[in-house]
């Protein structure tokens, strides 16, 4: 089962066109609460997988007239 904080980030990046969701379930812990140094070069790649296939930008300029954010 889905732990509840996890299906309501997940509700909110669904909801949210420049909020993300970064899957953590494999990467190595020290304990229940930390990742190893192993499991944060993990959990890095993925977020940089993100970023660089351009999830990252909200081109506000196209929607709104104003300045380019970068979220």
């Amino acid at each position: 089962m889905v732990p509840v904080p996890v299906r309501m980030i997940g509700r909110i990046a669904a909801d949210d066109a420049n909020v993300y969701t970064v899957d953590s379930a494999e990467a190595d812990l020290v304990d229940r609460n930390h990742w190893s140094y192993k499991g944060l070069k993990t959990v890095t790649q993925r977020m940089v997988k993100i970023t660089r296939g351009g999830h990252w930008i909200k081109r506000e300029s196209e929607r709104s007239g104003g300045p380019m954010s970068i979220c």
